[in-house]
């Protein structure tokens, strides 16, 4: 499967992209955000999951209308059980 095929997300971030797009610049907001949980001594996959976690509640609280939009990514973050949340 060539680049191209691929949703955007599964494709390689162009190094030292000039004129990244915007999707490249969040995904690259993601990367490094995962990177400082990461790089630290003490990390804690558990602590690093909750908190992705809680900042995906606190968004869908704020952000009502995407209330959906949020509902369905908690259900892929941790299944069917998400909706008691």
């Amino acid at each position: 499967m060539t680049n191209d095929q691929q949703p955007y997300w599964a494709q390689p971030i162009r190094p030292y992209a000039t004129n990244p797009t915007y999707n490249e610049q969040r995904r690259e907001r993601l990367r490094a955000a995962i990177d400082d949980y990461m790089c630290t001594d003490d990390f804690d996959p558990r602590q690093c999951f909750e908190e992705i976690v809680a900042e995906v509640i606190n968004s869908r609280d704020y952000h009502h209308s995407q209330w959906d939009r949020a509902n369905t990514l908690l259900t892929m973050l941790m299944g069917p059980k998400s909706e008691t949340l």
